[in-house]
């Protein structure tokens, strides 16, 4: 009342209307008639209220109460019937419907045939006008001749080899990291000790062999026994010697091939850590030789992907390859499938993806250019498809795996 300014307030609850008692030819129906006034069993449920208000009058007398009742009585039906009518099934379908009426009006119809026309245009181009299908894929820059160079045994990098820095060139055969292996040096100065006894005691024999000439038989079988136990002991120290020593030549690393570190930081990654037989120390990469691109393509695309090169195959062309460097990504440049693997792997972020090698001409690129691992965004030529499906396939895709397939 505060907020209205009014003089009288009165909220009536309107409740659900009972049903109505339906006239037949012979006349009302007794039935319903007895229904419609039994007392209701449960309490009605309220569907709305009704707030009248007076400014000039602080009573609420008869001739006011009857007004209202009589609202009250018209509003109840009024708003249960419309309750009733929006909750009917595909009722949003329905009202839209009759909304659209008003786009068929003498005024509006020419907008009407031209949208119309215009979207069925679009469809149409949609379906019937075809595109190339592009599939895209990150990927890097790599030379083809690279090589990983090993840990060949246990060990602590002792040395990283004068010269053995990023970017600078190595000869095959290079030193490049020295390693040392305690275990290695304390076995070869065992078998050396063990040596020298054997050759000692074989000397001593071979001396009591040519000296006492009236030495018995049996003595003389014995010390020959003897004689040949020692020998064998130096041959197997020998043959333990040479395992050892190739094992000491393994803590010498060297270059593969001739190229350049392609490694960052080599000295503070490798001197005095630690590291395990068959561990990767550093790359080298042939920058001067062919070059290739690696490109990781979702495994969900490869479908499209193989698809395409079997017909390009069949065709005796090269799959082509159109692609972009994170350093310019101002040119386009071209390339064309040679190798698409067999197998997928997870690859960071982008999930489940399969390696495909991209093969590219580096005399297209400047030379500062070409850097290992630099990365690229690849685009895969796929045949020619319809203008909605090349805009729309991952679309299609989510919706044919994620959605149709559980229907089925």
């Amino acid at each position: 009342i505060d907020e209205s300014h009014a003089t009288a307030l009165a909220i009536i609850p309107l409740e659900k209307p009972r049903p109505t008692p339906v006239v037949k030819p012979g006349g009302v129906d007794a039935v319903a008639v007895a229904k419609a006034e039994a007392a209701p069993r449960t309490v009605p449920e309220p569907i709305a209220a009704l707030v009248a208000e007076w400014f000039s009058s602080s009573t609420f007398d008869g001739s006011k109460r009857a007004r209202v009742d009589l609202v009250a009585e018209h509003g109840k039906v009024a708003i249960a019937n419309a309750l009733a009518h929006t909750s009917l099934p595909l009722y949003p379908l329905i009202n839209l419907a009759g909304k659209s009426r008003v786009l068929t009006t003498a005024r509006n119809l020419p907008r009407t045939v031209l949208a119309v026309l215009a979207a069925l245009a679009t469809l149409l181009a949609l379906v019937f006008v075809p595109a190339e299908l592009r599939l895209e894929g990150k990927g890097t820059l790599e030379p083809v001749h690279r090589r990983d160079v090993f840990a060949g045994i246990d060990g602590v990098v002792e040395e990283v080899a004068e010269g053995i820095e990023h970017g600078l060139p190595v000869v095959e055969g290079q030193l490049l990291v020295t390693l040392r292996n305690t275990d290695v040096e304390v076995a070869i100065a065992d078998l050396l000790g063990k040596k020298a006894s054997s050759q000692e005691q074989l000397a001593s024999v071979e001396r009591s062999l040519l000296k006492n000439t009236t030495i018995s038989p049996d003595e003389r079988t014995r010390l020959e026994g003897q004689k040949e136990q020692f020998e064998q002991e130096v041959r197997s120290f020998d043959n333990q010697l040479a395992l050892y020593r190739d094992k000491k030549q393994s803590l010498r690393v060297k270059s593969p091939i001739d190229g350049v570190i392609v490694t960052w930081q080599v000295r503070d990654r490798l001197l005095l850590r630690p590291v395990e037989k068959g561990q990767v120390l550093l790359s080298v990469a042939d920058k001067s030789g062919p070059w290739e691109l690696e490109v990781h393509m979702p495994d969900d695309r490869l479908g499209h992907v193989n698809r395409a090169a079997a017909e390009s195959k069949k065709a005796g062309r090269d799959l082509r390859v159109d692609y972009v460097l994170a350093t310019d990504p101002g040119t386009r440049h071209t390339g064309a499938v040679k190798e698409i693997h067999e197998q997928a792997e997870v690859h960071g972020e982008e999930g489940n993806t399969v390696l495909v090698r991209v093969t590219i001409d580096p005399a297209r690129h400047e030379k500062e250019e070409l850097g290992a691992g630099a990365s690229v965004t690849a685009r895969i030529f796929c045949g020619k498809r319809s203008l909605g499906y090349v805009w729309f396939h991952d679309v299609l895709s989510f919706i044919q795996t994620r959605v149709l397939f559980r229907l089925w």
